[in-house]
């Protein structure tokens, strides 16, 4: 077995970007790899895909080589398949189980834009937007338009360094893609995620984290029904290790003058 394939059953150690997983279903102390039926257990009772079938996490395994394409299977079955012992789906699971709605808005959307393709490997850009979101993808929310501007124009010392007493206040970010969270047991400079940015009201920030997410997660799987990622340019570039309290080096501002991460919008 690899070593990136050992289970570690408190990864949340790793990075203060767990927190939420710390704090929520994800943090069950398991002693070795869940399997499909425990991971079942914490999906939220009676949750269906949009496509009415009970989502409920399969073992790849089962699925034999007569398994439909991946976002087509689950829409026809609720079935999502998962690989045993493997970060990358483990992750995957951990995104239904705390943005259920959102995932199952993704995947309805990936079969609409398969059912219009001549080609099914020929992706849509709305399809590329969806998948990079997905993977990658990171919930920015704000009480202040200026700071979704801020992150829109690439305007990291503003956003990171002026703005820091706000972060947690009237800014926020919550991991979705779960390749993210993957990179994030070996945070590295350059690990950057893309951004689907939204305005909130002041209220937003008096509810609890967990409040938080269950709002975000029915307000944006309506948001991306009613088309708001059509291309990857919907999608804004965030570098993930400037998230005050994210990443040690980020508490001296000298950090954010690395323009190879850093990096100020192309003009």
């Amino acid at each position: 077995m690899k070593q990136s394939d050992l289970w570690i059953p408190k990864y949340w150690k790793h990075s203060p970007m767990f927190a939420d997983q710390q704090q929520s279903i994800g943090a069950k102390a398991w002693d070795a790899w869940p399997d499909c039926n425990e991971l079942n257990l914490l999906m939220p009772e009676g949750h269906k895909t949009l496509s009415g079938h009970m989502a409920q996490f399969y073992p790849q395994s089962d699925l034999g080589e007569d398994a439909s394409y991946y976002e087509e299977h689950i829409f026809a079955s609720g079935q999502i398949p998962t690989r045993a012992e493997n970060w990358h789906d483990y992750f995957n699971a951990m995104i239904w189980l705390h943005f259920p709605h959102i995932k199952s808005a993704i995947n309805a959307l990936h079969v609409g834009e398969i059912e219009q393709q001549q080609e099914k490997q020929n992706r849509t850009r709305k399809r590329d937007a969806l998948t990079l979101f997905d993977e990658t993808g990171i919930i920015f929310v704000s009480s202040e338009p200026s700071s979704i501007e801020a992150l829109k124009n690439h305007e990291w010392e503003s956003l990171f360094v002026d703005r820091r007493s706000d972060w947690w206040r009237s800014i926020s970010v919550y991991i979705f893609g779960h390749g993210l969270f993957e990179k994030a047991l070996s945070p590295y400079i350059g690990m950057t995620a893309n951004a689907f940015s939204m305005e909130v009201d002041v209220d937003f920030f008096s509810q609890d984290r967990h409040s938080q997410i269950q709002a975000l997660d029915l307000l944006i799987a309506k948001e991306l029904e009613q088309g708001a990622l059509e291309t990857p340019s919907n999608l804004s570039p965030l570098p993930v290790l400037g998230v005050p309290n994210w990443y040690q080096d980020n508490n001296d501002t000298e950090f954010y003058k690395n323009k190879n991460y850093f990096r100020p919008k192309k003009k």
